[in-house]
């Protein structure tokens, strides 16, 4: 069987192997980071309801007609079956 490579490099200095995979990890995690590849956004409501749920679809419906009556009338407060 022939010896591995990262093995007998392991063995011989492990120290500098250690070094360098612990440097290839930094750099990575910094390119995540710069490039936001992984962001975290800011948790709402919506992320612990269930959506099939009657009482939730009423208030997305009630919503969207708030927004509704907001870009097209321009109150909230106007009674939404008129």
């Amino acid at each position: 069987m022939v010896p591995m490579r990262l093995t007998n490099w392991f063995v011989d200095s492990p120290c500098i192997v250690m070094a360098v995979a612990f440097a290839i990890l930094f750099a990575i995690t910094g390119l995540v980071v710069k490039f936001k590849w992984i962001s975290q956004t800011d948790s709402s409501n919506r992320d612990f309801l269930l959506w099939a749920d009657p009482i939730v679809v009423k208030f997305d419906m009630r919503t969207l007609a708030y927004e509704y009556l907001e870009t097209y009338d321009g109150d909230k407060t106007k009674d939404i079956r008129s």
